[in-house]
């Protein structure tokens, strides 16, 4: 009489994830020259208030010396722009004035996406950089980070792989175990999957699916940033020549109104 054997193995396979299916290399490329594009516009407006600062970058953060202090509220205004600015009142080498440091979390953003950026380079033909102002500041009073943990995330090894693929154009291979179930009797087996026992594909996935979402989010962050910028910056202004600055909406468009105070 024979008798029934019933067992389980382990069967290791190679699981392919398309990430390009989800996102391309030139959609990336679009990406990161919109994000650079998005740091040009925003230091852009704030430039035209520093012309008579002496600005410098080091490790892709502004460093702007205003040593006459001529320039009102510029702490104010750089955040209105979504910028992390902070104020320098030593170890600064003997500097006049005022010294600033500025960060913008979408520098890192682009790093971590492409692998390397250069503000001074997007910057040098609207800002004129003094050199010399770099030696004059302490590395360790460097912000370290603004903060943004969703675009510090994007360091790990998960989205870097991620990001590789995309970049390479192939896919994600992960070895996988498959279990199945076997049952020997009178001469016959039979096979039945029981399923993918360690599959990663929904992780990678859902990981590109962020990588979409934190790139936008700062797509949207930007366009906010940029009207809430510009109106500190001319509500600034007004203050200077007795004015205030009142909203008004005409057929659903936001216009600023002068009003003498």
């Amino acid at each position: 009489m024979s008798e029934i054997r019933e067992y389980t193995i382990e069967i290791r396979k190679v699981e392919e994830i398309n990430i390009n299916a989800l996102l391309e290399n030139s959609t990336l490329e679009k990406m990161c020259d919109s994000l650079c594009q998005m740091v040009v516009d925003k230091l852009t407006k704030l430039s035209k208030i520093l012309k008579a600062c002496d600005i410098a970058t080091v490790n892709n953060q502004l460093i702007v010396n205003d040593n006459l202090s001529v320039v009102t509220d510029f702490k104010n205004i750089a955040e209105s722009f979504g910028l992390t600015c902070k104020e320098i009142t030593k170890n600064t080498s003997g500097l006049k004035g005022k010294t600033y440091i500025i960060y913008d979390d979408i520098v890192d953003l682009i790093y971590n996406l492409k692998g390397t950026i250069d503000v001074e380079s997007l910057m040098g033909n609207i800002i004129d950089f003094e050199q010399a102002l770099k030696s004059k500041i302490n590395n360790e009073l460097l912000i370290s980070n603004g903060g943004n943990k969703e675009i510090n995330s994007l360091n790990s090894s998960l989205f870097q792989e991620i990001i590789s693929a995309v970049r390479e154009n192939k896919s994600i291979k992960k070895e996988i175990i498959e279990e199945v179930f076997v049952e020997e009797y009178n001469g016959s087996r039979t096979e039945t999957s029981m399923g993918i026992k360690n599959s990663q594909h929904s992780k990678y996935i859902e990981a590109a699916k962020k990588l979409n979402d934190i790139i936008q989010e700062q797509n949207n962050f930007h366009k906010k940033s940029i009207v809430d910028g510009t109106k500190c910056l001319i509500s600034t202004r007004a203050k200077q020549m007795g004015y205030r600055v009142e909203e008004k909406n005409n057929a659903g468009n936001i216009e600023l109104v002068l009003v003498r105070l």
